[in-house]
């Protein structure tokens, strides 16, 4: 017999924020260091270096010992923890400690039924250590001049605790901290806060460098709390892929450092749409509108064709009328009352009519009410003449039309359609026709009192199950605030509804986090528009419409928020000089096309407010604008007596430094939304930002004209700075080996110059910040 050998026990894998913090004050030199140094820079600057002290508290070392002693971690993991600590990163645990933790291990209680349930909670205990630890790290920053060189120094016991508290977290598989959801941003906005961002910030595990940078921020230092106006979101950005959900353990690392952050997460679009078809089913097709499958009766040749069909179309009426006893008129909503069909696709024209009177002799008018004509759509040639935007009569859209003038003639109201091709991507009749063609069949029906409907309508049911999956999914194990999910893209108006009415069946899902429906506003496809159902339904192409539409939307669902993006990013971008009230968009230079202007984004922004849904606006927004665009909402609001409702989404802004002549930003856009994350940009910017709240408010309030004045000016004089170190440290050799003494002196003074202006303006929007915001909520009270 062969010896069993017992498999050695491995530490669990841990996040670099982790491996960081471990190694902070060893030889190795990979300590946690926040170094916000400009691009290419390579260490070559002097920075004012402040050291971080990080201690564990004697009360989070008990709740250690408790939750060993409640069968969290059992010996051999603790062991192993202690081991990887001293090899890998040169961490002795003081002895008596480590007597502690090996000494207060004990096996879960086998005679307790909910042992179980007791070991989760203690690893959610232990998880919130690693948490508190990381938090006071964090809110050390809060005091700390930006452009600082921040060393973290982590004690001993702290680094043993830390670590043993991520390893409950990688244990238990989720985050400790439930999602706030609703209730953070309602807290948040019951005082002035200014417009919301969100910046995509978790790639490469290093979204802690964002948080950093928001606490440096003058707003944040001012009120002196990391729960303000700017998240995390939580989408991965991969080769091949343009977005797809974090992977777990890089969102808890990134969450790690976002603990009073509101964050979001992304599921993809084509989730949310699952035709019925895709999806095993029986082989005998179902005519119930319910069930679908592939809404199509059969059709038999032969002497008794017609008597067949009848006999086939009383079976459907009984099955619909089963299907109306079961459901709600609500559940059946985003569906044309209709209970059976009649094939008429392999007909000869002229057949078509004697052979449908014929059927529908054997039935009366309230069955002919519910009676629809089914077309089946071949692909033949010169189908694909007409675009979305350009109508071209195409074969298809013949025939769609001959069908229409039948059902005219024969008096029935119906005619659905549909082709063998799915695509999950179009919702209703667009998977079918494009949205030019869909335009002038609406036209067409409607004259002829005729409804064209999808003959292959989608199972919201499944749908909606299978998304709820992959929200509890997220809602689990990230513990998001937000959580994106694809609508209308894939799904028409009422298909939408139905879905998110299943949703609203797991009942902690939308009460704990705030579910966000996401609707992609590019020309490039449309939305389904079949919120009238006495009339054919119709697209909806341009972008204005289209957010008017999901606002309108959001509104009728009750959903508190929604994001509005573009899909093709290098093709499309949200803001630029289409209306010609903002400048060009840097990427219109390289043949991308803007679609919305100034005024338009604050119509969006108003219609949002007034419906009291935020709004979250996506699609390659820059920097330059985010200062423009932040400021004359804050200030539009304000004259409401509001926050605004618009918060943007943003992926480059942390990757890329904008020149003055905008070259940087013209390469590859997904290369550039795949690079790393600049701590440089994540401090800059916020001070930009902060600055845009602080220029809102103080032109609301018209009291203090010099200091607005005076930060404009300061901020117009740190471009000019910037671009001028910037401009000199371009000369600098490939490596500081090969710098010119004489361009490195420049360079360092250039860079000294810039950040004593800097530090100037950070503290002088730091100082006004709470004094001017504290202004506004006087005057709002009075207005209320």
């Amino acid at each position: 017999m062969m010896e069993k050998h017992a498999t050695k026990r491995k530490p669990r894998s841990q996040p670099d924020l982790i491996a960081l913090a471990m190694h902070c004050g060893d030889s190795s030199g990979k300590g946690l260091i926040f170094r916000p140094e400009p691009p290419g820079d390579q260490g070559r600057l002097d920075m004012p270096i402040v050291e971080v002290n990080v201690e564990v508290e004697s009360f989070e070392l008990e709740i250690l010992f408790d939750g060993l002693g409640g069968g969290a971690l059992i010996t051999d993991e603790v062991q192993v923890v202690l081991e990887e600590a001293e090899s890998k990163y040169d961490v002795v645990c003081p002895s008596d400690l480590k007597l502690k933790l090996l000494g207060s291990c004990r096996p879960v209680d086998e005679t307790d039924q909910f042992g179980s349930i007791v070991v989760c909670h203690h690893l959610e205990k232990m998880g919130l250590v690693a948490i508190r630890i990381i938090d006071r790290a964090q809110k050390a920053l809060l005091k700390i001049e930006p452009f600082s060189e921040i060393r973290f120094k982590f004690s001993d016991k702290a680094k043993i605790a830390l670590r043993l508290g991520w390893e409950a977290i990688a244990k238990h598989g989720r985050f400790p901290l439930p999602p706030r959801g609703s209730d953070r941003l309602n807290k948040l906005r019951e005082k002035p806060c200014g417009m919301m961002h969100f910046v995509s910030a978790s790639d490469k595990d290093a979204g802690y460098y964002y948080t950093m940078g928001i606490a440096l921020s003058p707003e944040v230092q001012a009120l002196g709390d990391m729960d303000f106006s700017y998240g995390l979101d939580g989408e991965l950005i991969v080769p091949g892929q343009a977005v797809a959900p974090i992977p777990p353990m890089l969102a808890i690392s990134t969450r790690l450092f976002a603990v009073s952050i509101p964050t979001s997460s992304n599921i993809s679009e084509d989730i949310q749409a699952i035709p019925y078809s895709s999806f095993a089913h029986p082989e005998i097709l179902d005519i119930a509108p319910a069930r679908g499958y592939l809404f199509r009766p059969e059709l038999r040749s032969g002497e008794n064709r017609v008597k067949d069909v009848q006999e086939q179309i009383r079976k459907q009426l009984e099955q619909y009328e089963n299907f109306v006893t079961r459901t709600t008129l609500q559940e059946r909503e985003f569906l044309p009352d209709v209970g059976a069909a009649i094939d008429i696709s392999n007909l000869e024209y002229k057949k078509v009519i004697p052979f449908v009177q014929s059927v529908l002799k054997g039935f009366d008018n309230s069955d002919r009410a519910i009676t629809a004509l089914f077309l089946f759509l071949d692909t033949q040639k010169g189908d694909a003449a007409a675009t979305e935007e350009t109508f071209i009569m195409t074969p298809r859209v013949e025939k769609i039309c001959k069908a229409i003038d039948i059902a005219k003639e024969v008096g029935l109201k119906y005619v659905a359609i549909c082709d063998q091709h799915e695509d999950v991507w179009l919702p209703n009749l667009l998977e079918y026709i494009t949205a030019s063609e869909l335009t002038y069949v609406a036209d067409y029906s409607d004259e002829r009192g005729v409804i064209v409907c999808d003959g292959r309508p989608v199972d919201p049911v499944y749908t909606a199950s299978t998304s709820a999956q992959r929200i509890q999914s997220v809602y689990t194990t990230l513990s998001v605030d937000i959580l994106k999910m694809g609508m209308w893209l894939c799904l028409d108006a009422l298909a939408a509804r139905r879905v998110w009415q299943e949703l609203q069946r797991n009942p902690h899902i939308p009460e704990r986090m705030v579910l966000m429906p996401i609707g992609i506003v590019e020309p490039f496809s449309a939305f389904v528009d079949n919120r009238d159902r006495s009339r054919t339904p119709r697209p909806i192409l341009d972008p204005f419409e289209k957010i008017k539409f999901m606002i309108e939307e959001a509104n009728v669902l009750g959903a508190p928020s929604l994001l509005v993006d573009t899909r093709h990013k290098s093709k499309w971008v949200l803001l630029g000089s289409v209306d010609k009230d903002l400048p060009p968009h840097v990427r219109e230079a390289i043949g991308a096309i803007p679609l919305i202007g100034l005024k338009t984004f604050m119509e969006c922004e108003r219609l949002a407010r007034k419906k009291g849904i935020l709004l979250g606006q996506a699609g390659s927004i820059e920097a330059d604008q985010i200062f423009c665009i932040m400021s004359e909402a804050t200030l539009d609001a304000a004259i409401e007596g509001k926050n605004p409702a618009t918060a943007i989404w943003t992926a480059e802004t942390e990757r890329v430094l904008r020149r003055a002549d905008g070259s940087t930003l013209k390469g590859d856009l997904q290369a550039q939304r795949r690079a790393a994350i600049m701590p440089y940009l994540s401090v800059f910017n916020r001070a930009y930002e902060s600055h845009a709240k602080l220029n809102g408010w103080l032109e609301y309030l018209q009291t203090n004209e010099e200091l607005r004045g005076s930060l404009l000016e300061k901020r117009e004089l740190l471009e000019t700075l910037q671009n001028k170190y910037l401009d000199i440290g371009s000369k600098l050799g490939e490596t500081p080996a090969d710098d010119s003494p004489e361009v490195l002196k420049a360079y360092k003074k250039a860079w000294e110059e810039f950040r004593a202006v800097f530090c100037d303006y950070h503290a002088q929007i730091k100082k006004h910040f709470k004094p001017v915001r504290d202004q506004v909520s006087e005057v709002w009270a009075t207005l209320k």
